[in-house]
């Protein structure tokens, strides 16, 4: 799979609205963090955009079976990883 941040930021939507992230305020928090990572990696700083990706990883771990279930994890780690491996 390779992964787009737009896919990213629509797949933490569909989240959000089936129910898989339980929170809005997750759902924002998640989608701010793709959203600053696409702006940093637009301007050429991949280094800031790997940062905020790996932080990204970080919550979304800390968030599964609390705010975050189903699927939902699975697919947001394998777009974030995907998005790490092409700011290589």
């Amino acid at each position: 799979m390779v992964a787009t941040f737009q896919g990213t930021l629509d797949d933490i939507s569909n989240c959000l609205a089936l129910g898989m992230i339980d929170q809005k305020r997750i759902a924002k928090a998640l989608s701010s963090s793709i959203s600053a990572a696409s702006i940093a990696a637009a301007s050429g700083d991949k280094e800031t955009a790997r940062n905020i990706l790996n932080d990204f990883i970080l919550e979304v771990n800390a968030q599964i079976e609390k705010h975050i279930n189903g699927s939902s994890p699975r697919v947001l780690l394998a777009e974030a990883y995907s998005l790490l491996s092409q700011l290589q």
